[in-house]
């Protein structure tokens, strides 16, 4: 046998078990793949199962909360005049504290239901979303002698129902966390990066430490030092699973004001008819 022919045929052998381990790595891959599927399956079913566990319940709590809150109320007015000052605060007291339950049921009966329905896809002009946020925040950025502005805002594609509660939540926040005897000033913009719209809030108000900016978006979690009565802790976690639904991320960071900047982005398709 001549080298030639020896060489030959050691190539041969060694192409045959390179295919030969190609279709083992092949069927390995393939049932990883499958066994992942089947992981994900799984996940996204109890995922669902717990959402609907979470919105039955909250659904169920709401009727009983409020009764509660208003025969508090009712109480605490016929009680105005013949109870002393303790009696008083103590019935204030218990009448905010139902007031906050039912604030933290309705939160979580939102964060439920985000994503669990079929979400809409169609033409969303921002600059009409920051306008109505404003208009339904109108009392309490008044209360707060604050000042929202925005410049030129895109239209987006995407759920208008769960984008709006985004600009809404946001905002809001920008306006709550404001710095004592300092006029709020918030102000809305857009920037195109990547082949995608990332919105920015920004807010001159207390800002979030750099050790806080994730715990934030989790649900129940407030800013340490914040009353208790200062929000739900769920508005942002709310924030999150809609922004994530849509195929972006959102985040907070630092400005120049040493306040707030809230960035959300929203994926610019490639093609897209409503048709």
């Amino acid at each position: 046998m001549t080298d030639n022919a020896f060489d030959s045929r050691e190539a041969l052998t060694k192409a045959v078990d390179n295919r030969g381990t190609r279709k083992l790595d092949a069927a390995g891959l393939a049932r990883r793949v499958a066994a992942l599927e089947s992981d994900n399956a799984e996940l996204l079913r109890s995922n669902a199962d717990l959402m609907e566990f979470a919105s039955v319940a909250a659904h169920e709590l709401r009727s009983p909360l409020q009764t509660i809150v208003g025969f508090a109320e009712l109480l605490a007015d016929e009680a105005a005049t013949s109870t002393g000052d303790d009696g008083r605060q103590y019935l204030d007291g218990m009448r905010r504290s139902a007031r906050r339950l039912e604030d933290l049921v309705e939160g979580l009966l939102v964060y439920a239901r985000v994503g669990t329905s079929v979400r809409r896809r169609e033409d969303v002009d921002c600059e009409q979303l920051a306008a109505e946020a404003c208009e339904n925040l109108a009392a309490r950025v008044s209360a707060a002698g604050a000042t929202v502005a925005w410049g030129s805002l895109p239209t987006v594609i995407g759920d208008p129902t769960e984008l709006a509660l985004v600009f809404h939540n946001l905002i809001s926040n920008a306006v709550k966390y404001r710095r004592p005897a300092v006029q709020a000033r918030v102000h809305l913009s857009a920037i195109e990066v990547e082949g995608q719209w990332r919105i920015e809030v920004d807010d001159n108000g207390v800002g979030i430490d750099e050790r806080h900016r994730e715990r934030v978006f989790r649900v129940f979690q407030r800013l340490p030092g914040q009353p208790a009565d200062a929000g739900t802790g769920i508005g942002l976690a709310v924030c999150r699973r809609i922004v994530e639904g849509h195929g972006g991320r959102i985040w907070v960071e630092g400005n120049a004001q040493g306040g707030t900047r809230a960035c959300f982005t929203v994926p610019i398709p490639v093609c897209w008819s409503p048709f």
